[in-house]
């Protein structure tokens, strides 16, 4: 029943949207409350402003869009005003980043789409094993 509710909550409610920069105006009215209250435009944004954000701010999911382009990675669209870029982050109440470190890795089955060959050329690396992001070892897999 509770996630029957979450999803018609989801569904009624939508991804709202915010720009980076409102989204920082906003954190700035509340930075008290926060462990970095150093709050600025360029700031990655930590754990608990994005938890702020969904959770608080606006109960829901959210696209946080237009953020810096210092902060993202050099081959995103850059808009017009040339200090941000076209991208989105999706932040969901409940829903965090992922903690590899606490919870482990996912096993992989090793499928590949053809990135590792890419990475080859432009790196020129000879053996495609040292191009796997996520390599196999002996006895890895059971």
């Amino acid at each position: 029943n509770d996630l029957y509710n979450r999803l018609n909550r989801f569904l009624d409610k939508g991804v709202q949207v915010i720009n980076y920069k409102d989204a920082i105006e906003k954190l700035n009215e509340v930075k008290q409350q926060f462990d970095e209250k150093n709050i600025f435009f360029g700031l990655d944004l930590a754990t608990e402003h994005e938890k702020y954000i969904a959770d608080k701010l606006f109960g829901g999911p959210v696209a946080v869009i237009n953020y810096p382009k210092e902060i993202k990675a050099f081959y995103m669209k850059q808009n017009s005003d040339n200090k941000t870029v076209a991208c989105f982050d999706i932040l969901v109440p409940g829903i965090g980043e992922l903690d590899l470190r606490r919870f482990g890795q996912a096993q992989s089955a090793g499928f590949g789409i053809g990135f590792e060959r890419l990475v080859m050329y432009v790196t020129g690396i000879e053996n495609i094993r040292d191009a796997i992001p996520f390599p196999r070892t002996t006895n890895n897999l059971k």
